[in-house]
């Protein structure tokens, strides 16, 4: 199928989805160059028969998640711990070598990141960033530091990275990337390199991807992607070689899935997946396959969250549907449990989501279990060593949230 077939919204749209508003940037309606969080449909008047009306309605026709009861007595997999100094959404939360978390971005205002400490259940502010900053990249190098790249300050994107040292609490410029970009994925391959593929720069998705050497702090242009994309997902294979999945340009949603292998330096095709999903979930199984899960049609509002999966065969190439979640969420956050299932938290449909569901790769099917102890999108989920996850900040359909909590799976 020609590429601009693979598009989940035609050219025609463009229009309509942009005086909509945008996605889940982190950003706000006011902040020049930024997208709205807004979620409302198209006004009457603008809707027609067809196209995006009709998958307006199929949203529409989908079941509202289904509400777990936990039998009389069982424990909750939930507590809430101590808040963050701030609230925050679109942020990271980096998983360090003493088991502490690393907590940047995400806050309306430039705020200090901060470390949860979990034998303690509290946070401390550390060493303020050279350029506060959201919807950045953030990466656990080889020797504990922590790379932070690109992202939006208060003003504009940026192509300025830093590190950050956890044994001294402070920050140091690095290389700066070879153009400004956000929403961009970073992902450590062999070798203490970290690939960074497209995202949005100040010319709107890229198909650009950079290198960054953790020996010598400096980036690198490598081989573009086929396709422009923001709101992709990208994995780490088995083999060392890389998957990129779905994402959106604001022309649509794209289908397409590309793997890149560092040793060539070439992307190929990684077969269509089974429909166009951006925002949403992919996570590496134990057996090396790769799972992708919810997300949405489209990139901006009405956005139509879905809750469909699918997975991804590196031996066959090919993406299988797989069973559907109770709902259908996007801007969620998964974790591959000790087990080899996949836990998944929060997220939104219509609205702003407390359910927690678990995928059984065994069965390919998901269950609802006990939820979070308050809705929350946008948020991040860190699993500790001592197997509970650390769910922090996101948003709920009022804001921003500072608020924390630990989940243990209980069954």
């Amino acid at each position: 199928m020609p590429e601009p077939a693979r598009l989940a919204i035609s050219t025609a749209l463009i229009c309509l989805i942009v005086a909509c508003g945008g996605g889940d940037s982190g950003q706000d309606a006011s902040t020049p160059g930024a997208s709205s969080d807004a979620t409302g449909s198209p006004s009457q008047d603008s809707e027609s028969e067809g196209g995006i009306t009709d998958l307006m309605r199929e949203a529409a026709s989908l079941d509202p998640v289904v509400r777990y009861e936990p039998g009389e007595g069982t424990e909750p997999a939930s507590t809430p711990t101590n808040p963050m100094s701030a609230a925050r959404a679109s942020h990271t939360a980096s998983l360090l070598h003493d088991g502490r978390v690393l907590v940047v971005g995400g806050s309306r205002e430039p705020s200090a990141p901060e470390i949860y400490d979990p034998e303690t259940g509290g946070w401390t502010p550390t060493g303020e960033m050279v350029t506060p900053r959201t919807s950045a990249s953030a990466t656990v190098l080889p020797d504990g530091t922590v790379l932070v790249a690109g992202g939006r300050s208060q003003s504009e994107i940026v192509a300025s990275t830093e590190v950050y040292d956890p044994a001294g609490g402070t920050w140091t410029l690095t290389g700066s990337m070879t153009e400004p970009r956000r929403g961009h994925t970073a992902t450590l391959i062999g070798g203490g390199i970290v690939l960074v593929t497209g995202g949005e720069t100040t010319g709107g998705a890229a198909a650009s991807v950079e290198a960054f050497d953790s020996s010598s702090g400096s980036w690198s242009a490598v081989g573009a992607m086929s396709t422009p994309r923001t709101g992709h997902e990208a994995v780490l294979l088995n083999d060392g070689t890389v998957l990129v999945s779905g994402g959106a340009t604001f022309a649509g949603t794209l289908d397409t899935a590309e793997i890149y292998d560092p040793a060539s330096g070439e992307w190929t095709p990684a077969g269509a997946m089974t429909e166009p999903r951006t925002s949403h979930a992919a996570i590496v199984l134990d057996d090396g396959r790769v799972l992708a899960a919810g997300g949405q049609a489209l990139l901006m509002a009405p956005f139509l969250p879905l809750n469909s999966a699918e997975i991804y065969d590196p031996a066959s190439g090919e993406w299988s549907p797989v069973g559907a979640m109770s709902g259908a969420r996007s801007f969620t956050a998964p974790i591959l449990l000790a087990d080899g299932r996949v836990l998944t938290t929060g997220g939104r449909d219509k609205q702003a989501l407390d359910s927690v569901e678990v995928f059984d790769p065994s069965t390919l099917t998901w269950s609802l279990v006990q939820g979070l102890s308050e809705v929350r999108r946008s948020h991040t989920a860190t699993l500790l060593p001592d197997g509970s996850i650390l769910v922090a900040g996101g948003r709920d359909d009022s804001g921003r949230l500072p608020t924390a909590e630990l989940y243990r799976l209980r069954e």
